[in-house]
């Protein structure tokens, strides 16, 4: 089985059959090149490595032909990442996140994925998903931003959140949680018919506070990517 995987990998990337066989299932060659004899040199490492680099771009297409679609996990702090892939391995192939759920239970459902948008002679592109809250699966209210540190907080009902306002989610679910504060904060996207259709923007736990200057974690990951835009 992983000869044949290292073959399959080998074609994709356009090595000959002879390097994988002799590098096992690390096609980098870093650390699993086997001894040769000295009449048969052993491919250098570093070439290799410039070889697989050079044809990493679109390498899931290479190996699957046939593959349409990627559903992972590409909010939040994943969206660097996800970003990437779409550069790199997954080039030209759209990735997916369907559901935002959790263990209290099925919090959204993706019905409008990252997309591009020709209107009116000029392109629009959105990167995030917005998730459409399910209002049969648990009851949801929003705390403001400004308000979270309360022990207490008040609270708005879906029909009273604002577009393009962040909010903390509380949630009371089927299973006995009463007014739970989730502790995920979203920023509202739109409406699907009356139901907030949100964006993950962080969790409240992952906010840094030194001196009064609050960083979210959304704030350290849009400053590493227009550092490496």
């Amino acid at each position: 089985m992983r000869v044949c995987l290292c073959l399959s990998v080998a074609a994709a990337l356009g090595l000959s059959d002879d390097v994988i066989l002799k590098t096992g299932s690390n096609i980098t060659g870093e650390s699993s090149l086997l001894p040769s004899p000295p009449s048969s040199p052993a491919p250098r490492p570093s070439a290799m490595t410039r070889d697989v680099n050079a044809a990493t771009t679109g390498l899931a297409r290479k190996l699957w032909p046939d593959m349409k679609l990627l559903l992972c996990v590409s909010t939040g702090a994943f969206s660097l990442y996800a970003e990437k892939m779409e550069e790199t391995f997954t080039k030209g192939i759209p990735n997916y996140s369907p559901i935002y759920g959790a263990t209290e239970g099925l919090i959204a459902v993706n019905l409008h994925p990252p997309h591009t948008v020709a209107k009116a002679g000029a392109t629009r592109e959105r990167k995030t998903s917005l998730y459409t809250l399910v209002p049969r699966a648990m009851v949801f209210e929003f705390i403001d931003t400004k308000d979270m540190h309360l022990a207490q907080p008040p609270t708005r009902s879906s029909r009273e959140v604002k577009v393009g306002e962040e909010y903390e989610l509380v949630m009371t679910n089927l299973s006995g949680f009463c007014r739970y504060r989730f502790g995920d904060v979203v920023r509202i996207g739109g409406f699907h018919h009356e139901a907030p259709m949100v964006e993950f923007r962080y969790r409240t736990g992952q906010m840094l506070n030194v001196r009064g200057e609050k960083t979210s974690e959304t704030m350290v990951m849009d400053s590493i990517r227009n550092v490496f835009s």
